[in-house]
């Protein structure tokens, strides 16, 4: 019986040599900047929602500002002033938030703190805002790196649950209808 050749065109078989790479198919991904941005889209769009949130207290802030009255006393217009004043300062840290900016995730950070003491609701919401911003992947997000992955991978978009999105509207319809509600009482 014949031993087979182990020769090839380039010298002697290496039985301790690496086996040559096959093509393998990449899945969906097409580059590393998709597959980061589909494993922290869910973290981002969360990070976002911060966002929304503050927004919703500036709105909050806004109703409580023109319940108010304003009158000719320095202490109704400095009341007045305060409310204007923070809610400038939650609409730019929301907008921050929505824009992934690293200074607003660190205000965000400040502003959770407190909200801790509110048991058992504001202990709840606060704690998961922490972990939404101190995280690994909280850095990730809010870091310039991966506003440029954003950049580069425009067509990668967070899908909502419809449960969620439901659940949202119906959240805030509650919310609008307490305020038309005391509104309309005072």
């Amino acid at each position: 019986m014949m031993e087979e050749d182990t020769r090839n065109d380039v010298g002697d078989y290496n039985p301790f040599q690496a086996p040559e790479l096959l093509a393998v198919d990449e899945g969906p991904f097409h580059s590393s900047e998709e597959f980061i941005r589909t494993e922290h889209i869910s973290h981002e769009a969360s990070s976002k929602s911060i966002g929304t949130l503050y927004f919703l207290a500036v709105i909050l802030i806004s109703v409580a500002g023109a319940v108010l009255p304003a009158g000719s006393n320095p202490v109704d217009i400095g009341g007045l002033l305060v409310f204007v004043l923070t809610a400038c300062f939650l609409l730019a840290v929301a907008i921050g938030l929505w824009r992934l900016q690293t200074w607003a995730r660190w205000i965000a950070v400040v502003l959770a703190f407190p909200g801790l003491l509110a048991v058992p609701l504001g202990t709840l919401i606060n704690g998961y805002i922490l972990y939404l911003l101190l995280t690994a992947k909280g850095a990730m997000v809010f870091s310039k790196e991966y506003r440029k992955i954003i950049e580069a991978t425009p067509h990668i978009k967070y899908q909502s649950s419809k449960i969620v999105l439901v659940l949202l509207v119906l959240l805030l319809t509650v919310l609008l209808l307490a305020i038309g509600a005391a509104l309309f009482t005072s």
